[in-house]
C-alpha cells in the first residue's frame, strides 16, 4: 500500500467485508477508517453489494484519517440508494 510506503499521506478505499480496516491495522500498520452508511457518498463507485459499500480514509494517523473524512463527507444527489 502506497501510505504504508511512505509514498502517499492518506489513501481512499472500499470496504464491503473489510477491505478498508483490516489490511490497514493487521497488515500494514496504518489507520483505515469505515465511516457510517450514507456519511460519504458511492457516485463512481462500482459496489459488490449496494447495501454494503463504504467508501473511507486510509493513513498514517487518525488525525489525517479524521481531516481527510471531513474532506469527502457528504451525501449525494445524483445516486442514493432510496431514491
Amino acid at each position: 500500500m502506497a501510505v504504508a510506503a511512505n509514498m502517499s499521506v492518506a489513501s481512499l478505499g472500499t470496504d464491503t467485508g473489510g477491505s478498508i480496516r483490516i489490511p490497514s491495522s493487521s497488515a500494514c500498520g496504518i489507520v483505515g477508517l469505515k465511516p457510517t452508511y450514507g456519511r460519504v457518498s458511492l457516485h463512481g463507485c462500482f459496489p459488490d453489494v449496494w447495501t454494503m459499500q463504504h467508501i473511507g480514509p486510509m493513513s498514517k494517523t487518525i488525525h489525517d484519517a479524521a481531516t481527510l473524512l471531513s474532506v469527502i463527507e457528504g451525501g449525494d444527489k445524483k445516486r442514493s440508494l432510496f431514491s
